[in-house]
């Protein structure tokens, strides 16, 4: 029997522009307008100045996360 892993939702490539609130490796909180890479129903992957701190092996944050969405968008 093979072991495979099943994702609870399809992923779609897309650029959705966010304001994403965090703290960087070193504790400092800091937000930034940025935008998505890729989104699924439970998930989403984004680009930031700040280096965040992962969970190794897991792709779960460290870091404190908050994803809102922008004023404005242009």
């Amino acid at each position: 029997m093979t072991c495979q892993k099943v994702r609870r939702s399809g992923r779609m490539t897309i650029a959705v522009p966010i304001l994403l609130i965090a703290s960087d490796c070193e504790g400092r909180v800091f937000s930034e307008e940025t935008k998505t890479v890729i989104i699924s129903l439970h998930e989403a992957g984004m680009l930031s100045r700040h280096k965040l701190v992962f969970r190794a092996g897991t792709g779960s944050p460290l870091s404190r996360i908050r994803i809102a969405k922008p004023k404005s968008v242009s």
